[in-house]
């Protein structure tokens, strides 16, 4: 039974999955994480090696050695915000034609010169009738892969893909591994310095529909540091444990009221263009249980139902097996190391 291993890479914290996934169930049968001791990661990761990145990659290097985790293949993922996606109306045209295409719309999505960026794109729809094409594309800094995978190379793993979570987790979506009533969902990614948004199309595995903005986990921390006037680590256990700690619950409905009003945003520009508005709202984020709590306590605003990933409906379905020592729980929080691994 071969091994790999996801590998997701946040500001955080950097996590380590292994599994088979060669065939169903996947086992994952080991989870390691490190504290992200790197300052300011995916701006220094591009620079000469500092002292802090030599030591980061020792000690991982040592850590996944001792665990038996070294000299595996490694699919990493990385968070949305150093990927810029976009879906792309295009004539019915030929591969290399594509290729064409999208450098020739690169300004109107590519924040900087298509020279500097390595793309991946995926055919979502045809349509013969009307001699048209959907195509989702995922862009990222050249130079950032670039050093990821040689970041990767020197922690003794050999790196075969490096994405964004928001793809990965298409994968999720789109190859039926969850259970899911509805059709028509909004799935969001709420990441540290922004949220994610794609609206999907689950019984046709279509993509409708994609937007960002930049409202994520960071903007619930800073408010509750200024609010509490506290360090990071405080505030990131605080809103974990948002529901047992009614002192921050006010100013974090308050700032929920500004995130909400761009899912608001979506659901009006989704009747505009699609003709059509989620009737479910898939969410995932680091602080899975803060976000679960504010949308169920949301009074101010009339959203659809929530939910996140279900991994013991993903147990029963023979999708995955997990390791007696790992807990379903503790896989959740590093759940994108696992979606990008997925075929």
């Amino acid at each position: 039974m071969s091994k790999v291993l996801g590998v997701s890479i946040y500001e955080n914290n950097i996590v380590f999955v292994r599994l088979s996934n060669d065939t169903k169930p996947y086992m994952i049968d080991k989870i390691v994480h490190f504290d992200n001791k790197i300052p300011h990661f995916f701006e220094q990761i591009t620079k000469a090696k500092s002292k802090e990145t030599t030591q980061a990659v020792n000690i991982i290097r040592d850590t996944l050695k001792k665990e038996g985790m070294s000299e595996l293949e490694a699919h990493i993922v990385l968070p949305d915000h150093t990927s810029s996606t976009q879906i792309l109306s295009l004539p019915l045209i030929t591969e290399k034609e594509i290729v064409s295409a999208i450098e020739l719309q690169a300004d109107e999505f590519i924040p900087y010169p298509i020279e500097k960026a390595t793309f991946d794109y995926q055919v979502l729809s045809v349509d013969k009738e009307k001699n048209s094409m959907s195509v989702l594309v995922a862009v990222m800094l050249k130079e950032l892969v670039n050093s990821i995978e040689g970041f990767i190379l020197d922690i003794g793993l050999y790196p075969l893909s490096v994405e964004p979570v928001t793809t990965s987790f298409y994968r999720l979506l789109f190859g039926k591994y969850m259970k899911e009533k509805e059709n028509i969902v909004l799935f969001l990614n709420i990441d540290n310095r922004s949220t994610q948004a794609s609206i999907i199309n689950l019984s046709q595995q279509l993509l409708l529909m994609t937007y960002s903005f930049s409202i994520g986990n960071d903007f619930f921390l800073r408010g509750i540091q200024s609010y509490q006037n506290i360090g990071d680590k405080e505030s990131s256990d605080q809103f974990m444990k948002i529901a047992e700690n009614p002192k921050i619950q006010p100013i974090t409905s308050s700032l929920f009221a500004e995130f909400s009003k761009e899912i608001r945003k979506i659901f009006l520009s989704s009747t505009e263009k699609i003709g059509t508005t989620p009737k479910h709202i898939i969410i995932y984020s680091q602080y899975l249980n803060a976000f679960q709590w504010l949308f169920t306590n949301d009074s101010a605003s009339i959203l659809p139902q929530t939910t996140t990933i279900d991994i013991e409906d993903m147990k029963k379905s023979g999708v995955i097996k997990l390791a007696p020592a790992i807990k379903s729980e503790e896989l959740l929080l590093y759940f994108p190391a696992l979606t990008t691994c997925l075929q």
